[in-house]
């Protein structure tokens, strides 16, 4: 409490329980990205609209660390919090997870995203979304809009240069591990490798 300027009692006068401190901190976290995304949507096409959602998630923890705003949970780490608190924010995680995935096949229909897989990028890009705290903490402030820019460029371009991408065929996932998988630590190690 006196990190924060308040004490216990006061926290405790605004939540009933640690459940309830939590789901409060997710809660916020995922009203973020549900807006992030709702305004992404908008843009002209999947990999524009992917490429915005991600930069309000980068300028968000910009903010944070600059003590600008208070700092998002991250989403990554659901599957360990209390039943409690994963029975109110699971199926929201769920669906910005799918709404995540659908800019992939936005994108893809829209010929803006040659990815061969939109299950692989959509868990890609929810690694780099847990990351992004951590790394932008070790970026100079002042290299932080080149880094940013930098990230940007890889998430639009790749990593191959330019005219060396063959495009890729689309993998059929009929049958294998769904979104849900996230959720299940063995699912997730397969999804990984």
């Amino acid at each position: 409490g006196a990190r924060l300027g308040t004490s216990k009692t006061s926290i405790s006068y605004h939540f009933q329980s640690k459940e309830g401190l939590v789901q409060e901190v997710y809660d916020q976290a995922l009203a973020f990205s549900e807006t992030a995304l709702q305004k992404a949507e908008s843009e002209g096409t999947g990999r524009s609209a992917l490429l915005a959602f991600v930069r309000a998630h980068i300028e968000a923890h910009a903010r944070s660390l600059m003590g600008q705003r208070a700092p998002l949970a991250l989403l990554g780490d659901l599957p360990i919090l209390p039943s409690a608190v994963t029975d109110f924010t699971q199926p929201r995680y769920k669906a910005l997870i799918h709404g995540i995935y659908a800019l992939f096949l936005r994108g893809r229909s829209d010929g803006s995203i040659n990815v061969p897989s939109a299950h692989a990028s959509c868990f890609f890009i929810l690694n780099i979304l847990h990351w992004l705290p951590r790394w932008l903490g070790s970026v100079r402030l002042p290299d932080q809009e080149a880094e940013t820019l930098a990230l940007l460029d890889v998430l639009e371009r790749g990593i191959a240069q330019p005219g060396l991408k063959p495009w890729s065929r689309p993998i059929n996932r009929d049958g294998g591990p769904t979104l849900e998988g996230i959720f299940d630590a063995k699912t997730r190690n397969a999804m990984k490798r």
